[in-house]
């Protein structure tokens, strides 16, 4: 069967619809990827970025993160992540070592361990809202009911009082005591990993090596206590700025060392400061090596009479913003040094003076769930800050 051939001119005219249609997706793409160039942070330092350019944007950053600022009408939104320590061959290992053994250190981790190995990593969801410097909340919750976990630990502060709120029991407390001031380190132990690298970590640290090339930068820093840190990152010439991927705590007398790595940076448009969307922070080595992933949720916007609702101080048989009504319960007043036992009427049935209690006191088991999401941050934060 013969084939009639199609005219030169419309062989021509084809051929130049298809090179106009490739140059248009090849123009297409090559926008998309300068405006993804352009809104996201570069990957490599530029070549002209002097040390004493870097040193300047280091401390003044460094100055930010050690005392953050209040991040005004929004809420923040976070998740964080806690893996299995160990290996199912370890977690055997333990149970053997544990047996006849009931003061053994090993029994509490050997249920955490189990869990996250069948069900997976423990997630926790909390929330901060700071409008300004002394009025703040922070809530967290587990995803899933947890053995020996509580439901929620909210905590916060109105001016000179702060409070904590757990199941029907609130505790009130003045926002100077040892106790509020880890729970404020806390809080801003999340704000220095999500917008400013881990540099709070090295807060009170000297600089002694700094290294600049084409594929990035590293700061070396050394503290008197033996402590020292490394900060990897990258350079945003057009912005006069750095982008931190990586941070490493070196413990004195060959402790384990901490290792934070931050992922994709995002500009946030509530704020207008960028953040990094996730953290993964690992201290040790495997088998037996400890690990937690912060993840940023989202930013909101928040009006003024929502944040005055969500602030305000929370009280027995009254309705919290977030939480809802607050049936019958307890009030601890730490200042007074008493507890009254409070009826769904909102009635004080009781009060009894502050005494020592067991460890199954509700007001006692708050710290279970605040502690379970950050202990390990304000660990390296009162190491720190003395």
């Amino acid at each position: 069967m013969l084939v009639k051939a199609e005219p030169k001119s419309c062989m021509r005219h084809t051929l130049l619809e298809r090179s106009a249609r490739v140059s248009r997706r090849v123009l297409g793409c090559c926008l998309f990827v300068v405006g993804v160039l352009l809104a996201a942070p570069p990957l490599h330092a530029a070549q002209d970025l002097t040390e004493a350019q870097l040193l300047e944007w280091f401390e003044a950053e460094r100055q930010r993160a050690v005392d953050p600022e209040p991040l005004g009408n929004v809420r923040l939104d976070y998740e964080v992540h806690g893996h299995a320590y160990a290996t199912a061959a370890l977690l055997a290992q333990w149970k053997r070592e544990v047996q006849g053994r009931p003061e053994h250190p090993r029994r509490r981790d050997i249920p955490i361990v189990e869990r996250r190995l069948r069900d997976g990593p423990d997630l926790s969801f909390g929330s901060i809202w700071w409008p300004t410097a002394d009025a703040w909340r922070q809530n967290i919750e587990p995803s899933r009911p947890t053995p020996g976990v509580v439901d929620y630990g909210d905590k916060g502060q109105q001016g000179y009082e702060h409070w904590r709120l757990l199941e029907g029991t609130v505790v009130r407390e003045e926002p100077g005591s040892p106790s509020v001031r880890t729970e404020i380190r806390s809080r801003d132990h999340l704000i220095g990993l999500f917008f400013h690298g881990g540099m709070h970590l090295a807060g009170s640290q000297r600089v002694s090596d700094v290294r600049v090339s084409e594929d990035g930068w590293v700061i070396e820093t050394e503290g008197e206590s033996g402590w020292s840190s490394r900060f990897e990152g990258s350079w945003a010439p057009e912005r006069s700025r750095g982008f931190i991927h990586r941070t490493e705590e070196y413990p004195p007398d060959d402790l384990p060392s901490l290792t934070f790595e931050f992922g994709p940076y995002e500009l946030q448009p509530e704020l207008a400061r960028w953040c990094s969307t996730r953290i993964d922070y690992r201290r040790g080595r495997a088998p037996e090596q400890k690990r937690l992933e912060y993840v940023l949720a989202g930013v909101h916007r928040v009006d003024g009479e929502r944040m005055a609702a969500v602030l305000r101080v929370p009280a027995i048989g009254r309705e919290d913003a977030v939480r809802g009504l607050i049936a019958a319960g307890f009030e601890q007043d730490v200042g007074e040094g008493v507890v009254r036992t409070i009826d769904e009427r909102g009635r004080v049935i009781a009060t009894d003076r502050i005494a020592p209690a067991p460890p199954t006191s509700p007001a006692l088991r708050i710290v279970g769930i605040v502690a379970a999401a950050a202990i390990v941050g304000v660990l390296v934060w009162m190491r720190v800050r003395g």
